[in-house]
């Protein structure tokens, strides 16, 4: 069920959420808002709770024993389906992949992902590193931006499939 969008006392803006219906009675006539991160956060006996958690406690009865994963990835979508307790490396593993194979998405340099200028080396100053499990692997340094890409797509093509298999 959709909570609809609203303002808050304040004059902030509450975008509209779902929440399962069960709950309403509990959520529906508590102030919300949205937080920095863009999670829909409630206040409850006069502590600000993140709502995902508090429709875990709701459910379960219990408080989560480790992070609640929107399993679907969207911040606003509170239903019990799709909520898990997680832990944080688990978490981690549901993010938004930060490119995609055979796409080149620029960073804040213009230059394509998993690629940097380092301009201390004059003869091959792009660097090509990819991070696989937290930890930066570094794959080289370059002529150009073209090769250090190459050899950055390269490794998350294998990576990929590795994963896929």
């Amino acid at each position: 069920m959709y909570i609809e969008a609203r303002v808050t006392q304040r004059g902030r803006v509450t975008p509209a959420f779902q929440i399962d219906e069960c709950f309403l009675e509990e959520v529906g006539g508590v102030s919300c808002s949205l937080n920095g991160t863009g999670y829909i956060q409630t206040y409850v006996n006069g502590k600000t709770i993140s709502l995902h958690r508090y429709i875990w406690l709701l459910h379960t009865g219990d408080w989560p024993k480790g992070e609640i994963d929107h399993i679907n990835r969207d911040k606003l979508d509170n239903r019990v389906e799709n909520l898990r307790d997680v832990s944080r490396s688990e978490n981690e593993k549901n993010k938004a992949p930060f490119c995609k194979v055979g796409k080149k998405m620029p960073n804040k340099s213009g230059l394509p992902a998993g690629v940097s200028f380092n301009r201390k080396c004059k003869t091959r100053p792009y660097v090509a590193q990819v991070k696989v499990g937290g930890k930066t692997r570094y794959l080289g340094m370059f002529a150009t931006p073209e090769e250090a890409s190459a050899a950055y797509q390269a490794v998350v093509t294998v990576l990929k499939e590795q994963a896929n298999a």
